[in-house]
């Protein structure tokens, strides 16, 4: 008696992923916003959240450069 052989399949890139409603919850956030401190924390929890999906990312970088200025 032979033994059954698996094979495993090949690990993929993952599918891209959109995340464009919950980033703009995070962006939300983001502008609201009242410290420096605040936004390094808020700006962190939403790169976690959405750093799968680039155009995210963005979305959440812009609106923590523009906040960074306006607190600055």
């Amino acid at each position: 008696v032979t033994g059954v052989q698996t094979c495993a399949l090949p690990i993929s890139e993952e599918e891209p992923v959109d995340l464009t409603d919950l980033s703009i919850a995070w962006a939300d956030k983001i502008k609201e916003c009242a410290t420096l401190d605040e936004l390094k924390d808020v700006y962190g929890q939403a790169y976690k959240a959405l750093s799968k999906d680039k155009a995210a990312v963005d979305l959440i970088v812009k609106a923590k450069d523009a906040k960074k200025g306006e607190l600055a």
